[in-house]
């Protein structure tokens, strides 16, 4: 066993000594190469090494061995006119290993998230900053620009000059109006006030019985002016008071009671007269102005402003005894006028007159309720009062009369039937219709196909028809159930 064991031993030391040899070659390779010159590195890193040769250098011995390493000297020993490279250190020449040469693994972090989320979105809030202050830069340069170029032109300029007097300060406010002869853009109210005023004039009258007051515009520069007819009917004397504070007496050239129209004419030339628009391009919810002397004649020039809250209403005018005595097409605003401001002129937003201011709706229960003649139906009229001409056929536009049965009536019951109706009581006068074709103690139940049950059904259907239609009137007379044909008066 010993003797085995002994032999065991002797081969395992074999063995260590073989490896031994194994790795001393191997090292001493190693360093052989390491001597290399760079075009003998390029030879094998280039090309392919003869795989026989290579077999040949392990099989041939130690003098083979020698042989090798003499020659890869000498190839190694650099010539005279060679360059010297320095040989690679061990470290660079050392292999890297697949897992070395793959890139470093990312660890996700949810802080460092949150951290690189906050970073950019302070980056963005930085640059959404930056933009912001540039528009609005541009924003106040170019809003400067344009305030330079309205002062520059004039444009809604107002301009305070000073004058001293010693201890007192006089304060002259000039407002500069654009030109508006295009009828493009609406004006300031300062402008329209600027503009009108000038054509406004204050009107005092005179009777037996007292005094009053009225406004009205110059129409024309040679002394022309329109006002309300009520404002200058029966008076011996009338006063026109321009804007200037000069007065002058006037003459009534033409009035007319049904349009409440009225012309006056003062000895003067030169006067500013007021541009004219078109009432009928008013739309509601237009913005309109009064410029007039309401109450006394130290308020002349007072201005008020409105909407057009409705442009065609027809007014019922009734006369002292409560009957309807004419219907009226006017302009209905919330412009407030107030006694005095009668034939003042109602003005749109361009500084055109669209309207006479005529009435307003007086009760203690309605307010800004107020009432203008449409300048398109007024002035034809006006036109035709100054030239002496008839103008008859066009007050029709402004005014027109009522339908009429011509009749008086209460509202009755007929006795033993469930039948009501109104009943005649006397006719206003013979011309009309109805008086050559009916009895009184007729009891009227229907026009045309409407019933009739109290004089209030009457008033309501007369207001859809004109003086000279020709209505069907269905009665009871003495029972017995009639109808006729009847054509309306006025």
């Amino acid at each position: 066993m010993e003797e085995r064991e002994r032999n065991i031993n002797d081969d395992e030391k074999e063995i260590k000594n073989e490896n031994e040899l194994t790795d001393t070659n191997e090292q001493e390779q190693s360093k052989t190469y390491e001597t290399e010159t760079p075009d003998s590195s390029v030879a094998a890193s280039g090309a392919p090494i003869d795989a026989s040769a290579e077999g040949t250098s392990n099989k041939g011995g130690e003098s083979h061995e020698t042989s090798t390493e003499n020659d890869i000297a000498e190839e190694a020993s650099p010539s005279a006119d060679a360059e010297l490279v320095p040989s690679k250190t061990e470290e660079e020449e050392k292999p890297v290993s697949a897992e070395e040469a793959k890139e470093p693994i990312y660890h996700w972090n949810y802080e460092s998230h949150q951290e690189a989320v906050k970073k950019k979105g302070r980056e963005k809030r930085k640059n959404g900053a930056f933009i912001y202050a540039v528009v609005m830069t541009c924003a106040f340069i170019t809003a400067f620009a344009i305030l330079a170029v309205l002062l520059l032109t004039n444009d809604f300029a107002v301009y305070e000059n000073y004058e001293s007097n010693g201890s007192e300060k006089t304060v002259e406010k000039v407002v500069y109006v654009r030109d508006n002869t295009n009828g493009e853009g609406a004006l300031s109210t300062q402008e329209i006030y600027t503009s009108v005023l000038p054509s406004v004039v204050s009107i005092s009258v005179y009777s037996d019985t007292g005094s009053a007051i009225g406004s009205g515009f110059i129409t024309t520069s040679d002394g022309y002016i329109v006002t309300a007819n009520h404002v200058v009917d029966g008076m011996s004397k009338i006063t026109v008071i321009l804007n200037s504070g000069e007065k002058y007496d006037a003459t009534l050239v033409g009035g007319n009671a049904f349009t409440d129209l009225a012309l006056l004419k003062i000895d003067a030339t030169g006067l500013p007269a007021a541009k004219l628009g078109s009432s009928e391009k008013l739309l509601v919810g237009d913005k309109v102005f009064a410029i007039g002397t309401p109450a006394a004649l130290e308020y002349a020039g007072s201005m008020t402003e409105g909407i057009v809250s409705y442009n065609g209403r027809v007014v019922d005018v009734y006369n002292d005894s409560g009957a309807v005595e004419k219907k009226m097409t006017l302009i209905q605003t919330d412009a407030l006028v107030n006694p005095g401001n009668s034939g003042c002129p109602l003005i749109n937003a361009y500084g055109e007159i669209v309207g006479i201011v005529t009435m307003k709706l007086n009760s203690t229960y309605y307010d800004a309720i107020c009432f203008a003649i449409p300048t398109d139906s007024a002035m034809p009229i006006i036109n035709a009062m100054k030239d002496g001409s008839d103008y008859s056929e066009m007050l029709s536009a402004v005014s027109r009369y009522p339908a009429k049965l011509g009749i008086s009536a209460k509202d009755v019951a007929l006795s033993g039937q469930n039948i009501y109706g109104v009943e005649i009581s006397a006719f206003a006068s013979t011309e009309y219709d109805i008086s050559k074709k009916m009895k009184i103690g007729d009891v009227i139940v229907k026009i045309d196909d409407t019933a009739v049950t109290c004089i209030q059904d009457i008033s309501d259907m007369l207001d859809k028809y004109e003086p000279g239609d020709t209505i069907k009137i269905s009665f009871y007379r003495s029972s017995q159930l009639m109808s006729v044909n009847v054509v309306l008066g006025k």
